[in-house]
Formats: structure tokens, C-alpha cells, sequence
């Protein structure tokens, strides 16, 4: 209960020209974060500040949002953190040009290195070491066109409609699951891209590596491994 009254406070106390915009909380009390996503909790005493909440956030066009890699299970597969087989990255490799890219969404764990093994820069989650950017949908992407700035990600499935409503005619490949019955964001990564192509078939085993507590291990892909050049606006 007081965490999510602490949500309503730093709601409250936010400048007034704060405002449609994407707001991230970063907690770790699953109460508040399942009221957080729209969802009903049991606790009746916490209606009061979730309808609190609620005003706030429509009084200044605020659209709460999920931190992107806390849940593990958004990318739709189980525990752990996945990225790219070398055999899928090497596909998509090849068009890579100077500078090198710009990783969108992943961690200092999973971000994509270049041919020598040096890590993209990269926008992450949270603040860590090696991050350059934090969260991407604070970001600014207007710059991404391709040539100064080569942007690249691998967004959590739960998240590729919200990326690509914020892309902001940003230039970039992305990867996503060619997922059968067809998702919904299909329709519209299609028609912003100018060409797609499989990198990885269903069933195949190294296209895709998840984290272990032993390292990232290959596993068997339930779906085909799409990458697209969105580029049109």
C-alpha cells in the first residue's frame, strides 16, 4: 500500500510540463505492479489510490508503461533472457555499415558485438556500466536514419506494438517472431518495411540462444525468425 501511494506522490509532484508521455515506475512489489498494468487487484484499499492514479495520468495524457526487461517471461518463451544465434546474426550482419549499430533493447549480457567481439553500444532497461541510453521509449529516435546512426533491436514480444508506434520515423531493423495465427502489429510492420526475410526457420536449434545459469544455450525456435528494415513512413 505505501509503494503505490509513493507512485501517486511522484505523480503528483511531477512538473506541469510533464506530459503525453510514457511514464516507466521501476518496482518490485507485485501488487502494485499488476494495478501498474491495468489489472484488478484484490486489495480493496488500494481502489482509492488506483482511481488517484488514473486521474493523474489522464489529466496529463500519461501512459503507463512496463519496464522491458523485468518481466522475464515478455519475450513469450520461458525464464531467461534470449538473443540472437550466431547463424541469425550472421544473416543480418552483412548489412551492417559504418558506424556500427545502435542496440535499442537489451543488456550488457545479450547485446549484439561485431565481427571482433566488441559490444554494440546499447539502451538498456535500467542504468548499468555499459549502457549508453536508458529506456528506449525515453529516448529520442528521430536520429536513427540509418546512415550517422545504424539502429538495431530485438524488442521483448510483448513490446513490439508499442515500439513501433513510438519509432518516431526512425530508421532501423528489427527482429521479431513470424508467429502463426499472424499477431496483430503484423499488418503494420509489414507496411512500414520495405523488405523482410527469414533468419532462422521453425525447429531449428541456432537461431536463438537463451541464458542459463551455465551461459547462453541454443534452443529450438516454436516459430520462424523474422528481421525487417522499417523504412517507411
Amino acid at each position: 500500500m505505501k509503494e503505490f501511494w509513493a507512485v501517486a506522490k511522484v505523480l503528483e509532484a511531477l512538473p506541469s510540463d510533464i506530459r503525453d508521455c510514457r511514464v516507466n515506475f521501476q518496482v518490485d512489489n507485485h501488487a502494485v505492479r499488476h494495478t501498474w498494468m491495468g489489472h484488478i487487484g484484490r486489495a480493496k484499499n488500494m481502489s482509492p489510490v488506483a482511481k488517484r492514479i488514473f486521474h493523474l495520468t489522464q489529466e496529463r495524457n500519461l501512459q503507463p508503461g512496463r519496464r522491458v526487461l523485468l518481466e522475464m517471461n515478455c519475450y513469450g518463451l520461458h525464464a531467461g533472457t534470449p538473443m540472437l544465434g550466431e547463424s541469425s546474426g550472421a544473416v543480418w550482419r552483412k548489412s551492417w555499415s559504418h558506424p556500427p549499430p545502435l542496440d535499442l533493447m537489451s543488456l550488457d549480457s545479450n547485446v549484439q558485438r561485431d565481427r571482433v567481439g566488441r559490444p554494440f553500444p546499447h539502451f538498456t532497461p535500467y542504468p548499468i556500466p555499459g549502457s549508453a541510453g536508458v529506456d528506449v521509449f525515453s529516448q529520442d529516435l528521430q536520429n536513427c536514419d540509418g546512415l550517422e546512426i545504424n539502429a538495431y533491436c530485438f524488442p521483448p514480444f510483448a513490446l513490439i506494438h508499442a515500439l513501433l508506434c513510438f519509432l518516431q520515423k526512425a530508421i532501423m531493423t528489427v527482429v521479431v517472431p513470424g508467429q502463426f495465427p499472424r499477431p496483430s502489429w503484423w499488418p503494420t510492420i509489414v507496411a512500414m518495411s520495405s523488405r523482410g526475410m527469414i533468419l532462422a526457420k521453425k525447429g531449428a536449434w541456432e537461431g536463438l540462444l537463451m541464458s542459463t545459469k551455465h551461459g547462453f544455450r541454443q534452443i529450438r525456435l516454436l516459430f520462424d525468425l523474422w528481421v525487417f528494415w522499417v523504412d517507411r513512413f
